[in-house]
Protein backbone atom coordinates (compact mmCIF):
# COMPACT_ATOMS: atom_id res chain seq x y z
CA UNK A 1 0.00 0.00 0.00
CA UNK A 2 2.71 2.39 0.95
CA UNK A 3 4.91 1.42 -2.30
CA UNK A 4 1.24 2.79 -4.55
CA UNK A 5 2.01 6.50 -3.39
CA UNK A 6 -1.43 6.72 -2.88
CA UNK A 7 -1.87 8.27 0.26
CA UNK A 8 -5.39 8.36 0.68
CA UNK A 9 -5.31 4.70 0.41
CA UNK A 10 -2.82 4.42 2.74
CA UNK A 11 -5.08 5.90 5.04
CA UNK A 12 -7.72 4.39 4.65
CA UNK A 13 -6.16 1.11 4.80
CA UNK A 14 -4.45 1.75 7.85
CA UNK A 15 -7.77 3.24 9.76
CA UNK A 16 -9.84 -0.16 8.24
CA UNK A 17 -6.73 -1.91 9.77
CA UNK A 18 -6.94 -0.59 13.48
CA UNK A 19 -10.66 -0.88 13.67
CA UNK A 20 -10.16 -4.76 12.91
CA UNK A 21 -7.13 -5.70 15.10
CA UNK A 22 -9.40 -7.05 18.01
CA UNK A 23 -11.06 -9.21 15.57
CA UNK A 24 -8.04 -10.09 13.54
CA UNK A 25 -6.29 -11.13 16.93
CA UNK A 26 -9.05 -12.84 18.33
CA UNK A 27 -9.81 -15.13 15.30
CA UNK A 28 -6.62 -16.51 15.68
CA UNK A 29 -7.79 -17.79 18.73
CA UNK A 30 -9.74 -19.41 17.43
CA UNK A 31 -9.31 -22.95 18.43
CA UNK A 32 -8.12 -25.55 15.28
CA UNK A 33 -8.18 -22.72 13.10
CA UNK A 34 -4.96 -21.68 12.89
CA UNK A 35 -3.70 -24.58 10.48
CA UNK A 36 -6.31 -23.88 8.01
CA UNK A 37 -5.12 -19.81 8.29
CA UNK A 38 -1.57 -20.74 7.41
CA UNK A 39 -2.61 -23.30 4.66
CA UNK A 40 -4.75 -20.72 3.29
CA UNK A 41 -1.86 -18.03 3.01
CA UNK A 42 0.47 -20.35 1.89
CA UNK A 43 -1.47 -20.89 -1.30
CA UNK A 44 -2.04 -16.88 -1.65
CA UNK A 45 1.71 -16.70 -1.56
CA UNK A 46 2.05 -19.19 -4.07
CA UNK A 47 -0.45 -18.28 -6.36
CA UNK A 48 1.71 -14.67 -6.15
CA UNK A 49 4.71 -16.64 -6.74
CA UNK A 50 3.50 -18.21 -10.14
CA UNK A 51 2.26 -14.22 -11.30
CA UNK A 52 -1.37 -15.72 -10.97
CA UNK A 53 -3.25 -13.20 -9.77
CA UNK A 54 -6.76 -15.10 -10.41
CA UNK A 55 -5.74 -17.68 -8.47
CA UNK A 56 -4.20 -15.94 -5.29
CA UNK A 57 -7.65 -13.74 -5.81
CA UNK A 58 -9.67 -16.96 -5.68
CA UNK A 59 -7.41 -17.93 -2.96
CA UNK A 60 -7.99 -14.97 -1.00
CA UNK A 61 -11.75 -14.45 -1.31
CA UNK A 62 -11.64 -17.92 0.11
CA UNK A 63 -9.89 -17.06 3.27
CA UNK A 64 -12.06 -13.54 3.91
CA UNK A 65 -15.02 -15.68 3.59
CA UNK A 66 -13.75 -18.79 5.63
CA UNK A 67 -12.67 -16.01 8.76
CA UNK A 68 -15.33 -13.92 8.47
CA UNK A 69 -17.87 -17.11 8.81
CA UNK A 70 -15.56 -19.06 11.69
CA UNK A 71 -15.13 -15.10 13.21
CA UNK A 72 -19.52 -14.33 13.19
CA UNK A 73 -19.85 -17.61 14.71
CA UNK A 74 -17.10 -17.98 17.26
CA UNK A 75 -18.72 -14.47 17.94
CA UNK A 76 -22.48 -15.27 18.13
CA UNK A 77 -21.59 -18.37 20.25
CA UNK A 78 -19.37 -16.51 22.56
CA UNK A 79 -19.99 -12.85 22.66
CA UNK A 80 -23.54 -12.60 21.57
CA UNK A 81 -23.40 -10.74 18.39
Amino acid sequence: VHISGNNSLVKTIEEFRSRIFRYRLMSVTIPGCIEKYVSDHEKIISAIEKKDPALAGKYMKGHVTFVTNILGDFLKENVGF
